[in-house]
């Protein structure tokens, strides 16, 4: 008697292990439209934020965008290791984007900061969450398209499905700041007003310190620990969902906070992931640039182009030595020249630096939709499709000469 034949069947390792799925973020980060839209971003906040501080006039606590020279490639041969440590901080594509654009608002809530100096805050966070609501929130569009679904986003549709959330996208992060500044005025200021007032002052300020620790402390604690750990999954949400702000945000105080263990074990993967990552990308661009002076190397003479790119000054704070090289006097046709070589060599750095960027938003895509499997038990194929304006619409009857209803040729 035969054994009846049995078939194998294909293992689902992603429903085995669901978080395989940040194995996928390397890939998807390196995609050549999200590492230009990462770039225009670093530029663009690093612009704006350069700005307000000049404007001020003085030193105003704000921190621009991953700078080249903090890299781990710039440390000198006595650093210490708080210094390396530093450095590889701010190189991880998880841990960098997260302290520099969180630097702004922890900045705010420092006992030292003036009223000048928090009105100079707010306007970075205004400015970078306008910045990174678009282009962050194109990213994170992309990355949910592709992530859940293994489907292709287009540049053009992402940009608009975040241009016409564009509201949302920045009304997300600013509403708890909203809350603050609520609290503050009713719960901060007469109080801070008694300590002005002598001894009595402080008399009633100390007998009601202790409503202020439950009411005021106690409710900005919750909610700005949320707002700092969960705003990421923030952009990831509006994204995935397509709905507002205030769903956003109840989603993501109810992830980071329901499964704070989840997240930390996801974003920890994802820091390790991103940081070989980032060391293959910067890598990449440096044999670029290498290459690229090898091949001129040939018909210039090694000494020569050693010397250009010595020259070619950095706009973007890259390490350069124009100092002790002939070049370094040129004319006018010879300092045009090392500045198009050092801008093309600029681009290059930057976009891979946009690369921290664009895993950023990528990783916490892939979290988002983690986290709210194992929260509210969705699919990780479930996310919000925009129908194009002919998708789901029936062809339409017309009657022929017979009189007979027929359809409508399908173009």
């Amino acid at each position: 008697m035969s054994e009846p034949q049995t078939s194998l069947r294909e293992v689902a390792w992603r429903e085995l292990f669901p978080g395989l799925l940040l194995l996928r973020c390397f890939r998807l980060a390196t995609d050549p439209r999200k590492l230009l839209l990462a770039a225009a971003g670093i530029v663009l906040t690093s612009i704006g934020w350069q700005s307000l501080e000049r404007m001020a006039g003085r030193e105003t606590p704000i921190t621009a965008p991953p700078s080249p020279t903090r890299g781990l490639s710039t440390l000198p041969e006595n650093a210490s290791g708080s210094d390396l440590l530093e450095a590889a901080w701010q190189a991880n594509p998880i841990l960098g984007p997260w302290e520099q654009l969180s630097a702004p608002y922890r900045r705010l809530f420092e006992l030292e900061v003036t009223p000048y100096d928090a009105a100079v805050l707010v306007a970075g966070i205004v400015w970078a969450t306008l910045v990174w609501g678009w282009l962050g929130g194109a990213i994170t569009r992309m990355a949910a398209v592709q992530l859940a679904r293994e489907e292709r986003c287009t540049l053009g549709r992402a940009l608009r499905f975040s241009r016409g959330r564009i509201l949302w996208y920045v009304a997300a992060p600013l509403l708890p700041l909203a809350g603050v500044a609520l609290a503050v005025i009713f719960g901060g200021l007469l109080p801070g007003l008694l300590a002005r007032a002598g001894e009595a002052g402080v008399l009633l300020l100390g007998l009601v310190w202790w409503a202020l620790l439950l009411m005021v402390g106690l409710s900005l604690t919750i909610l700005l620990l949320g707002l700092l750990f969960g705003w990421p999954l923030l952009w990831a949400s509006i994204s995935v969902e397509g709905t507002d702000a205030f769903d956003a945000i109840s989603r993501s105080y109810s992830y980071t906070l329901q499964r704070p263990l989840h997240y930390l074990v996801y974003a920890a993967v994802a820091a390790v992931l991103g940081a070989f990552g980032s060391l293959i990308v910067a890598a990449f661009a440096t044999l670029v640039i290498h290459l690229t002076a090898w091949t001129v190397a040939w018909g210039s003479g090694s000494g020569l182009i050693d010397e250009l790119l010595r020259a070619a000054p950095s706009r973007l704070g890259f390490p350069s030595s124009p100092a002790g090289t002939g070049l370094a006097d040129s004319a006018l046709l010879g300092r045009a020249g090392l500045n198009l070589i050092g801008l093309a060599n600029d681009v290059v750095r930057i976009v891979s630096m946009g690369f921290a960027y664009s895993f950023f938003w990528t990783a916490f895509t892939a979290i988002y939709l983690l986290l709210r499997q194992a929260t509210d038990a969705n699919e990780l194929d479930e996310v919000y499709l925009e129908d194009s304006p002919d998708e789901g619409q029936l062809p339409k009857l017309r009657t022929d000469e017979a009189g007979v209803p027929t359809l409508d040729d399908v173009e």
